[in-house]
Order: structure tokens, then C-alpha cells, then sequence
């Protein structure tokens, strides 16, 4: 498993789904811009949301997260400071999925696993159901 198969599984699980359009995105005007951006409604409920999408081969001590750029911190900053709805997705040894919120993901250098798995909105395992991921987005930014 990588990034790219995370993103990939992420798109095409949501992008059948009812009442919502995603994107992968890629940008190489504008670095930074997160991985994935869509829009769901649920009910009456309408949000709009960007996802950074990152990957470990191995669980991690610490969530430090080498590739984690900070042109991508500052869109995350910038977009989530603003609105809220900006969240990045952890893909951990091929197994496990973890979302947080963008505040959270800004701290992620100095976060232990075990206080990763408290702060995450939103734990996935494997690529095959994002209908959770998806609802913490929505529970999030309508709470």
C-alpha cells in the first residue's frame, strides 16, 4: 500500500456515492494544495472539504511525518483557520486509517501513536469503506 493507493481507494469509494463529488487534485501551480477536495450533502446539510493524504509503511513511535511539507501545513492553516474543513488522512502499515482535523494534523509531529488513535475523528481499517471518513467530515463541520 502507498499514499497514491489510499488516495486512489479514498476518490473511488466516494465518488460512487450518492450526494457526493470528489477530486483527486494535482496541483503544480499552487503547492500545497491538499490531495483530495469534494462536496457531500447529507440531509439538508451541504459541506465542501479538502483531505491531505499521507502514508507510513510501518507503525510509527511518534507521528512524525517527514513528508509532510510545509507549504502543505500552511494550506491546511490557512484553509482549515477559516472554514474548517480541512482534514488529513493517515494511512498507517497498510492496515489502519486515521483522519484528523486540521488543527490536530498541524500537531501530528509531536503526537505519540497511542494519542494519534484518541485524536483521530475518524479510524478506518484498510481502503474499502470511506462511508465513515465521509460522516466525521460531515459531523464535524455541521457540529
Amino acid at each position: 500500500m502507498s499514499e497514491s493507493h489510499v488516495r486512489r481507494g479514498c476518490v473511488k469509494y466516494l465518488r460512487d456515492h450518492e450526494g457526493c463529488h470528489i477530486m483527486a487534485v494535482e496541483n503544480p501551480l499552487y503547492p500545497g494544495t491538499p490531495d483530495i477536495n469534494g462536496c457531500a450533502r447529507k440531509d439538508s446539510v451541504a459541506v465542501e472539504f479538502w483531505v491531505e493524504v499521507k502514508y507510513v509503511a510501518h507503525v510509527p513511535k511518534t507521528l512524525k511525518l517527514h513528508h509532510f511539507t510545509i507549504k502543505q501545513k500552511t494550506f491546511i492553516a490557512q484553509r482549515g483557520h477559516r472554514i474548517n474543513n480541512t482534514y488529513l488522512l493517515l494511512g498507517i502499515a497498510g492496515e489502519t486509517l486515521l483522519l484528523f482535523k486540521w488543527a490536530d494534523a498541524l500537531l501530528l509531529d509531536r503526537t505519540t501513536i497511542k494519542m494519534g488513535y484518541r485524536k483521530a475523528i475518524w479510524t478506518g481499517e484498510g481502503t474499502t469503506n470511506f462511508q465513515g471518513m465521509l460522516d466525521a467530515i460531515i459531523q464535524n463541520q455541521t457540529t
